[in-house]
């Protein structure tokens, strides 16, 4: 069975479509505070599983939106998702894996591999009105966040700039994601 016909069945047997959904006050604020520099909200987009299927929201946060025309790699920023379907841990984990292998030359993944999939272990059951948060502190690699509580961080400067190309890369999870959340 195909990949996406897996994740298909998995998205109906969690629950069903939802065709309306608005977000809630307190959800995915206009600005948030990391390592004492204020960032702001340039962005937020709807989250589609295979392209029509809606699951969330998705926020990009950086200290000054116009660094969105001029490439986000290395910079402080936050990307946020705030979900309202019930997700297993494990997709996201496999999703993540083969948007990078997608985005990344071969050797690249192969040297960030094991650092990946350790990476990717951390993701948890998620339920509806969860939030997971990525982000990315210079000098200090890359963080997951499920809910305000620190998952998983890799210090590795390469691999945290790699692991923003399953969003922005050249073959990113959905095209009109990473597009409207660089749109601002």
């Amino acid at each position: 069975m195909g990949n996406k016909l897996r994740l298909l069945i998995m998205i109906f047997l969690v629950g069903p479509l939802s065709t309306a959904y608005a977000l809630p006050p307190s959800a995915l604020p206009e600005n948030i505070n990391i390592e004492n520099t204020s960032l702001q909200r340039c962005s937020i987009a709807p989250v589609k599983a295979l392209k029509f299927i809606k699951v969330g929201y998705a926020s990009l946060y950086v200290n000054d939106c116009d660094v969105l025309t001029s490439g986000l790699e290395s910079n402080l920023k936050q990307l946020s998702f705030e979900y309202y379907k019930a997700i297993p841990g494990d997709a996201f984990g496999k999703a993540a894996t083969n948007f990078l292998v997608k985005n990344l030359p071969p050797e690249i993944f192969d040297q960030l591999e094991a650092k990946i999939t350790e990476f990717n272990a951390a993701y948890k059951d998620i339920d509806k009105g969860d939030r997971y948060d990525l982000r990315r502190i210079p000098g200090k690699g890359i963080s997951l966040y499920l809910n305000g509580e620190l998952l998983s961080t890799e210090t590795d400067e390469a691999f945290a700039d790699a692991y923003f190309k399953i969003w922005f890369g050249e073959r990113p999870f959905n095209k009109k994601l990473k597009s409207r959340l660089l749109s601002g």
